[in-house]
């Protein structure tokens, strides 16, 4: 009998309601990281991801934030001049520091050119509290090139931190960590603010002289841009330190699935109300449906929506798959595949009837993103699943007489 698994979301009430209006007012890009680098604001600066992998968020949702290695992963954020505004800019983002290796690690740039100081840019300083800083163009490493402000709080690996960075101009600068004035020391005096013609970047920063880019090896979610300068008292409104930002869930809904298809129905595309969700369930795949990737039964889809504020809604609808032939039994087109153990840890065995030659496996998350991809010409193939996250994923089997979709769990 399948599994389902139900996503439950915590809403908290406050006291004042957001107005998004406000909320979104000089946003330049929001990267909420939900299941994907996509951009929230609609102006549609989508990140591009190198290396960086899903992961959990604060609360242990899966595949809502982004994991960094510390060594070479980091997200791209597009080279847009909308995105190398002046004076004054905010960036607001939840950070987790798994360690510190020796280094300095570096949250992000709004522009990273290696070996000079450009942009906006968030580290930690040596005494392992915030940095942030601005560049005048000039080399990495001098105190002429850059202006910073050096928080007073100390950042302790495995913990979340919200972190805001107000830059209004030279020695005006603020640092929050989880909604409160974090004070601190300025150090440097650059009095403009320079950009490259380059990207800017989530998860490294440059470093000085001949040095290879700092890294971050850790975690960042629920990253906002704007170009104009919050004040204590817009944080206090936004609550940007609390769960979510609303105080009633979103009213959503699936549109146009049937409560039942037959073992021989293709995939059908699914959509919801509002647009810009996420499908989860057996059977969905990249979005799409499949009934003639499963057994006769019953499966239950959920669809999950998160605004630009963070609310959220879902909506779960239950569909009864039948046989084509009308018989409660295995369709002929299902082959008698065994995958175990489900859950698994680090290791997933597949078998496979001796009658199939040759069988392309794919690992897919609940987003549809291929992970892992393997051409097996036995009829017991072992994958190593020690590196994804804990979650739910699904197993693809393509053969030269059928394409099979199965659920697993990784814990």
């Amino acid at each position: 009998m399948k599994k389902f698994y139900i996503l439950l979301i915590a809403l908290f009430t406050i006291n004042d309601v957001m107005n998004a209006q406000i909320l979104t007012d000089s946003l330049l890009l929001y990267y909420p990281f939900n299941g994907n680098a996509l951009d929230s604001s609609g102006h549609g600066f989508d990140g591009t991801v190198y290396g960086a992998t899903l992961t959990s968020d604060r609360f242990g949702n899966p595949n809502s934030a982004y994991s960094f290695n510390g060594t070479n992963s980091y997200i791209e954020i597009p080279n847009n001049t909308k995105l190398k505004p002046n004076f004054p800019i905010t960036i607001s983002f939840w950070t987790l520091i798994y360690n510190y290796n020796g280094g300095y690690p570096a949250f992000l740039t709004t522009d990273y050119l290696d070996y000079y100081y450009t942009g906006c840019f968030f580290s930690i300083s040596a005494d392992s509290t915030m940095d942030i800083q601005f560049g005048n163009g000039g080399l990495a490493g001098s105190l002429s090139s850059r202006n910073s402000k050096i928080g007073t709080t100390k950042i302790h690996p495995n913990t979340w931190y919200q972190i805001i960075g107000v830059f209004r101009g030279p020695s005006d600068m603020d640092i929050y960590i989880n909604c409160k004035n974090d004070n601190g020391t300025y150090e440097g005096s650059a009095i403009t603010l320079a950009y490259s013609n380059n990207s800017g970047n989530i998860g490294r920063v440059t470093a000085s002289s001949s040095d290879p880019p700092n890294y971050l090896n850790g975690k960042i979610d629920e990253l906002r841009f704007w170009n104009r300068a919050l004040t204590q008292k817009d944080i206090d409104n936004y609550n940007l330190c609390n769960t979510i930002l609303c105080g009633t869930p979103i009213n959503v809904s699936i549109n146009g699935l049937n409560a039942s298809y037959k073992t021989n129905d293709t995939c059908l595309t699914l959509t919801g109300t509002p647009q810009g969700g996420i499908f989860y369930g057996t059977g969905v795949y990249d979005g799409k449906f499949c009934p003639n990737a499963l057994n006769a039964g019953t499966y239950n889809l959920a669809y999950v929506y998160k605004d630009i504020n963070g609310c959220s809604g879902v909506t779960c609808q239950s569909v009864n798959i039948i046989n084509a032939n009308g018989v409660n039994e295995k369709p002929d087109n299902k082959t008698d595949v065994s995958i175990y153990p489900n859950p698994a840890n680090t290791k997933l065995t597949i078998e496979i009837p001796q009658t199939i030659r040759q069988t392309t496996i794919i690992i897919c998350n609940i987003n549809g993103q291929k992970l892992i991809k393997k051409q097996s010409t036995e009829n017991k193939t072992e994958i190593n699943i020690s590196n994804l996250t804990n979650g739910v994923y699904f197993v693809k089997l393509i053969t030269d007489k059928t394409v099979e979709v199965r659920e697993i769990i990784k814990e």
